[in-house]
């Protein structure tokens, strides 16, 4: 009984890095285990509109899939190879029985994901994300 609420409850990772864009700051949490990774930003009931979370896959991969089973509120979705925007999903809606759509970017090394509408960030930009040490230098 309690491994099925644990797995049923949000992954509460820390903030490590921020990113810049504009005159905006976002407070990014990292995935990078496998079971982060898969867990990403399920059962949460929101997000606030300056946070996100970075996945950093462990590689370069061509049609990385993303689906939005289980989170609760919809995402923008940037796949980025080496901090560049590949792909961009805008209002990727929540889902919560499959089959689900799955958002595919055509190469990616990360994924970040904000809140709908909170960064003007579109195919090509540069983003700027720093760890919390070197970004406070």
């Amino acid at each position: 009984m309690a491994l099925g609420y644990a797995q049923t409850r949000p992954q509460d990772l820390p903030v490590t890095h921020i990113l810049t864009k504009g005159n905006r700051t976002f407070k990014l949490s990292i995935a990078s285990t496998p079971e982060q990774l898969e867990k990403g930003l399920k059962f949460r009931s929101s997000l606030n509109g300056d946070s996100g979370m970075l996945f950093n896959l462990g590689g370069e991969i061509y049609n990385v899939p993303f689906w939005m089973y289980k989170v609760n509120f919809p995402l923008d979705i940037f796949y980025l190879k080496d901090n560049v925007v590949t792909t961009a999903v805008y209002n990727a809606k929540p889902c919560y029985k499959n089959p689900c759509p799955i958002y595919k970017g055509k190469v990616a090394n990360q994924v970040l994901e904000l809140a709908t509408g909170t960064a003007n960030i579109k195919v090509g930009d540069r983003l700027n994300i720093q760890p919390l040490s070197s970004a406070k230098e």
